[in-house]
């Protein structure tokens, strides 16, 4: 969403500059509040990832956490509710729904991802909700529309392979069906070599050290730690060990 911001910042700067120079007040406020509302949707479901992604596994979202979720979504309704016809609603629709995923609302996040997928074939989110809905109905077990899914993404290789969320799909496919676990392994590796993001890379690291240490493969294990401490500003073996 980087650089939607920027535009976004951009457009807020200039509607400023333009309000205090004519008369059309109402309107002015009217585009201001448009986007003051986008702009407090994305940045608190930005707030919300950022905490989650560098906070340990398995562990419960804070209630502050959840608090900045629910902010996402409450914003995110009124884009829906109140500039149903602007630019910014596969936005919404996209963060309402990764905003439920983390609040373990699927049915939720599968009617959000779902609109994108059927109304917004442009947007930028297309194929991620398509592998998110991948996630779902394999969490649901609808094994016919996760066949589907996999068609789909299969047949868009050129579109998903950059994504690391695609292999990150694959990792739990794999595991939910008892594929080998290298590989298994192999898709996390791959997801960390398409993800530009080192908390979302720390956070795979961190999956491929508990896979590795139930294995009692240490020495993976150790270089597994060797790679996160690389992404860290401090040295985590003491407290991985």
């Amino acid at each position: 969403m980087i650089n939607k911001k920027i535009k976004l910042l951009l457009i807020i700067t200039l509607v400023f500059v333009f309000s205090c120079s004519t008369n059309n007040v109402g309107a002015d406020n009217d585009f201001l509040a448009y986007y003051n509302t986008f702009y407090s949707a994305e940045t608190s479901f930005d707030k919300a990832e950022e905490i989650i992604d560098n906070s340990p596994l398995d562990i419960e979202i804070s209630k502050s956490t959840i608090d900045l979720l629910d902010i996402a979504i409450e914003n995110s309704n009124i884009i829906l509710d109140k500039y149903y016809n602007t630019q910014y609603i596969d936005d919404a629709y996209y963060i309402i729904a990764r905003s439920s995923i983390y609040k373990e609302q699927l049915t939720v996040a599968k009617y959000y991802f779902e609109k994108i997928v059927r109304d917004y074939p442009e947007s930028d989110f297309f194929y991620e909700s398509y592998i998110w809905l991948g996630f779902i109905e394999l969490d649901f077990g609808n094994y016919e529309n996760l066949d589907n899914i996999m068609l789909y993404l299969n047949n868009n290789l050129d579109k998903v392979e950059k994504i690391s969320l695609y292999y990150l799909f694959l990792a739990k496919y794999y595991e939910t069906f008892k594929y080998d676990k290298s590989a298994i392994q192999e898709q996390y590796l791959l997801a960390i070599d398409s993800e530009n993001q080192s908390s979302k890379k720390r956070k795979i690291y961190l999956e491929l050290i508990n896979i590795e240490d139930s294995n009692k493969n240490y020495y993976k294990v150790i270089e597994y730690i060797g790679y996160l401490n690389e992404l860290s500003d401090f040295d985590l073996d003491t407290d991985l060990l």
